[in-house]
C-alpha cells in the first residue's frame, strides 16, 4: 500500500467510515442504493452522500464506474487493510 493511501486512510472522517463499511459489506453498490441506505439511518441529503463519495474517490479509497445513467462504487482496499 502506498504511503499516500495510508495517509488518506488516516484522514477518513467518521461519516466516511460509515459509508465505507456499507461498501465493504455490499462489495459494490450503486450511489442511489447507498443514498437510500444512509438516509434510512441518518438525515443526510443526497448531496451530502455524493460529497462523501467524491471525497473517498479523490482519496483513492473508492473507484466509480458509470453504467448507463447510474454510478457503481467499489472499494480499492479491504476493510482489514484499512
Amino acid at each position: 500500500m502506498s504511503e499516500a493511501l495510508q495517509n488518506n486512510i488516516a484522514e477518513i472522517t467518521p461519516s466516511e467510515w460509515e459509508l465505507m463499511r456499507i461498501v465493504w459489506t455490499k462489495g459494490e453498490i450503486f450511489s442511489r442504493e447507498l443514498i437510500d441506505l444512509l438516509q434510512a439511518k441518518r438525515q443526510w441529503s443526497d448531496s451530502t452522500v455524493k460529497t462523501l463519495l467524491r471525497r473517498l474517490v479523490n482519496k483513492g479509497l473508492l473507484v466509480t464506474e458509470k453504467q448507463e445513467r447510474r454510478f457503481l462504487y467499489k472499494a480499492t482496499i479491504s476493510e482489514t487493510e484499512a
